[in-house]
């Protein structure tokens, strides 16, 4: 089962600088600390020609010695593996409307 973003213990463990915050800052905080300096080891974008909601993309980052999983709704993690986050956001499900899958998890 996927670990939704974000407890109060976690978020100071990966980032201790933000001390403790109020719960509803701390998950976009974090993932905007994850975005900005984390590595993304994975991704999988996805276009099925449609208008609206016909596109987007799934991305797995490294932060912290953890791996996080984002995508167009929500965001997920901390994980302890690489390929617990890929799979809570699907990274390697193929459809027809998979344009690329690309993952490098030790990569640095």
């Amino acid at each position: 089962m996927a670990e939704r973003f974000f407890d109060s213990e976690a978020t100071c463990k990966l980032m201790p600088h933000l001390g403790k915050l109020d719960e509803d800052e701390q998950p976009g905080d974090l993932m905007e600390e994850v975005r900005e300096n984390g590595v993304v080891v994975g991704r999988q974008r996805w276009d099925s020609g449609g208008p609206g909601a016909g596109a987007g993309e799934l991305v797995v980052y490294r932060y912290a010695d953890k791996f996080f999983a984002d995508d167009d709704v929500e965001s997920l993690g901390p994980y302890d593996t690489f390929v617990d986050a890929a799979e809570a956001v699907g990274l390697f499900t193929v459809t027809d409307a998979t344009v690329e899958v690309w993952a490098a998890p030790h990569d640095e």
